[in-house]
């Protein structure tokens, strides 16, 4: 079974590509992730199964991450996560009508 390893990092990061091929080249599945996309792009979700296991995942426009089977997770210098528009217009409503 190969490794999967997640890579946080900006979007278009050269070097994190660079060693995303070379792990894949060895036989890992790798996932290159810029979390400004969530939650605007990307969903974090948690499904609950009766006898109490829960599986935790990341879903983005071109993968579907079991982060529970993760074997690495590499925090390169990712952006901060950033609120979709529909999410900014809601808040600025809040803050006038409060």
């Amino acid at each position: 079974m190969a490794s999967e390893i997640l890579i946080l990092t900006v979007d278009g990061d050269p070097h994190a590509e660079h060693v995303a091929g070379l792990l894949a080249t060895r036989g890992a599945e790798v996932v290159v992730f810029d979390p400004a996309e969530y939650p605007a792009r990307a969903v974090l979700d948690a499904a609950y199964a009766r006898d109490g296991r829960v599986r935790r995942r990341l879903r983005t426009g071109t993968a579907d991450v079991d982060l529970d089977n993760l074997a690495a997770v590499w925090f390169r210098r990712p952006t901060s996560p950033a609120a979709s528009a529909s999410s900014s217009r809601r808040r600025g409503r809040a803050v006038r009508s409060a």
